[in-house]
């Protein structure tokens, strides 16, 4: 559910009855992170805002990311689309991820992971509905891992990003 301003106010997903709780959960988060919501102020074609989104590391032991600071997305108005009684705008959107480090702790020993890379891509809101119709994002988030108390040499991972969110009507 939203409100006025696209930001969620409540969120009920059911991600089917094979699921496990843990696939539900790193599934639901996926779709809560593909959606953003407005300003306060009224926006229009080209104008942009940033949001900062914190990292959801609460479900890692050990991970401590003080240091490490949001995620900031910007967000564009690219076009705003009149259909029939339907009006949806949609918004160009860049998320580029906290430098920081993030302290992690494995079996009593430390070691620290720093980020870079960013997602980019589009979404597309319909205001009668009050719901994202559609959207995608794509990008490349490099991962350096180090620790040196565990005798490991710096490790460098990166993943390769694409999502795409579609609103099913019910029949």
């Amino acid at each position: 559910m939203f409100d006025d301003r696209a930001q969620i106010l409540h969120t009920d997903f059911a991600a089917g009855q094979n699921a496990p709780p843990g696939m539900a959960n790193q599934m639901a988060a996926g779709i809560k992170a593909m959606t953003f919501g407005f300003p306060e102020r009224p926006v229009g074609r080209g104008d942009s805002w940033t949001m900062t989104t914190e990292l959801p590391l609460g479900q890692i032991p050990g991970a401590n990311a003080s240091q490490a600071g949001p995620a900031r997305t910007t967000l564009t108005v690219r076009e705003i689309r009149m259909l029939g009684s339907d009006t949806s705008v949609v918004i160009d959107i860049k998320t580029t991820f906290p430098t920081g480090p993030i302290q992690l702790t494995f079996a009593g020993q430390r070691a620290t992971l720093k980020l870079a890379g960013q997602l980019a891509g589009d979404q597309e809101f319909s205001l009668s509905r009050g719901a994202v119709v559609g959207g995608a994002m794509k990008g490349v988030m490099t991962m350096h891992i180090s620790a040196p108390a565990m005798g490991m040499a710096a490790m460098e991972m990166a993943t390769d990003t694409q999502n795409s969110i579609r609103l099913v009507d019910a029949k």
